[in-house]
């Protein structure tokens, strides 16, 4: 009787193929089935481009990738992928490039039939304003409806039609999800909100659940988890809120940034400027004379850092190259940009990792 022959862990593991470590210029595309990382009702198989930055969790040691994408996979896309871009951030960013984490990517180019395409019920096609033009029966030339019961009533009976309810919310003005449980449970039309809800003329309103107590909070404040199809319904409504009323972002001025969400937000932000301006991450001591500098900021009255002539001076190569917004401050709005250097908004970029 014949026996097969054992093979240790080891023995096994030096027989797999060792997994190509990806680095900087590399052209890689994303393996069939991924969603796209902002909107996961999207596919995003079979994508190419190339790695412009590599960023590294240093607790969990997991990697994720800044991949440029290329024209060859950009001009094949869908409408609706460049519609949600624009809609969602300011001018001046890449529209098509995005983070993507290291097990969704393999190297080398993938070709252009296996570009995975989406299927969308009919309200989810367009977004934006697209979708607002569409909505109110506009032409281009058009300029959006201003916001009175009319314009309120559109809106709410096509949510109304679109979005069910109830619907758990991973964040509404000023609650925070992670301490309790919210649900989004009514869309408020005209004339359905207390009168001592708001004095100033809004749009829509949203009651929602806290805990099982009942709350009316503004709906351009609501969004639903991010992996909720139904949020881009939302976040067109906050889009034409938006361009309407001019951006408002007063959920942020409620309450300060606990040193917990400081240190994350500050070492992030000081990790990406560093790179980007003298073309190397910060030492420790780097980081410790930045975070004195910060705390001076925060505390004017603490007094100087440096009380010597001979102030420490950073040299920094011959050619810099400075990314453009980066946001290192005490606090970083959900509408600002991400601190991470990427060019988008927070709240569609880093904000969604934590």
């Amino acid at each position: 009787m014949s026996t097969e022959p054992t093979v240790s862990a080891s023995d096994h593991a030096s027989q797999q193929p060792s997994r190509h470590r990806l680095k900087r210029g590399d052209l890689v595309h994303v393996r069939p089935g991924a969603r796209h990382p902002i909107y996961p009702d999207l596919p995003m198989g079979g994508w190419t481009g190339t790695i412009e930055r590599v960023q590294r969790h240093r607790e969990y040691k997991h990697r994720r990738y800044w991949v440029h994408f290329l024209p060859s996979t950009t001009e094949r896309l869908h409408p609706i992928y460049l519609d949600r871009e624009e809609r969602d951030n300011d001018v001046g960013y890449q529209p098509w490039d995005n983070w993507v984490a290291e097990e969704l990517l393999e190297p080398g180019e993938a070709p252009p039939e296996t570009i995975e395409h989406p299927s969308l019920s009919a309200w989810a096609q367009q977004a934006g304003e697209e979708q607002v033009r569409t909505l109110f029966g506009l032409s281009r030339e058009d300029e959006y409806p201003s916001c009175d019961d009319d314009t309120a009533r559109v809106w709410k009976d096509f949510l109304s039609q679109h979005l069910p309810l109830p619907r758990r919310l991973r964040v509404s003005e000023p609650y925070n999800s992670d301490d309790e449980e919210l649900l989004l449970r009514r869309i408020l039309g005209p004339n359905e909100v207390p009168s001592e809800v708001d004095d100033r003329p809004h749009g829509l309103y949203a009651e929602v659940s806290v805990d099982g107590e009942i709350e009316v909070v503004r709906l351009e404040h609501v969004l639903l988890f991010d992996d909720d199809p139904y949020e881009t319904l939302l976040c067109d409504y906050a889009h034409w809120y938006e361009v309407v009323h001019g951006h408002d972002d007063s959920w942020a001025d409620d309450e300060g940034m606990s040193p917990a969400e400081f240190e994350q937000i500050f070492r992030l932000g000081l990790r990406a400027a560093w790179k980007a301006h003298f073309g190397r991450l910060p030492g420790a001591s780097d980081m410790e004379l930045a975070k004195s500098l910060a705390d001076q900021i925060k505390n004017p009255d603490a007094g100087r850092i440096f009380d010597r002539a001979d102030e420490p001076v950073i040299e920094q190569p011959e050619e810099v190259k400075i990314v453009e917004p980066i946001r290192a401050g005490p606090r970083v709005g959900r509408n600002d940009p991400c601190p991470c250097g990427s060019g988008k908004k927070y709240k569609k970029c880093c904000l969604r990792g934590q």
